[in-house]
């Protein structure tokens, strides 16, 4: 990891972004995604491997969603930030992702969620994975759908900016999840 300095630089740079796209909304999709990978590009040219010292392993999947759009964003986000991730597909069972979770554990789960009645295939998920594993759900599906208690470790994401807020506050440890 390159020096103290330049890591609290690169969050710096991180959160006036963070700031930019609350006050401005966040961009269209492909603006987004430029801005993502110039993220990424200024964390390397840092020497920078991650924005955590030990960055949670991240699992991703689509419950819903055969595109995997809001997934890619996340992606880009988790390679801005240097966290590590493994996708696992488009339109997995909780059953898959709970395979997938028992053969390599992660220390978080991210899921995407498109039509509102997805959201009981989540809450099958969350019943499903051992407690210490939290869930971070996002996607249009989720929205004002669902209220869970935050002992369930399951964190209705609200877009990218609040993923990358949860990366740099560091909860999106099993140790440390919170809303």
């Amino acid at each position: 990891m390159a020096m103290k300095g330049t890591l609290n630089d690169f969050i710096a740079s991180v959160r006036k972004k963070l700031e930019s796209w609350e006050k401005s909304g966040i961009p269209p999709r492909w603006t987004l995604l430029e801005e993502l990978k110039e993220l990424q590009n200024l964390r390397v040219s840092l020497g920078l491997d991650s924005v955590m010292e030990n960055p949670p392993r991240l699992l991703t999947a689509t419950l819903d969603d055969g595109w995997g759009l809001g997934l890619d964003v996340i992606h880009l986000a988790c390679d801005a930030l240097g966290i590590p991730y493994t996708f696992i597909g488009l339109m997995k069972t909780p059953e898959e992702i709970m395979a997938t979770c028992v053969s390599n554990p992660p220390d978080a789960v991210g899921i995407s969620v498109i039509q509102e009645d997805s959201v009981e295939k989540l809450l099958h998920l969350r019943r499903l994975l051992p407690r210490n594993i939290p869930i971070f759900a996002g996607g249009p599906g989720l929205k004002d759908t669902i209220e869970v208690p935050s002992e369930e470790k399951l964190v209705i994401v609200k877009n990218v900016a609040h993923f990358m807020k949860l990366i740099l506050e560091n909860k999106l440890s099993p140790t440390t999840c919170k809303a």
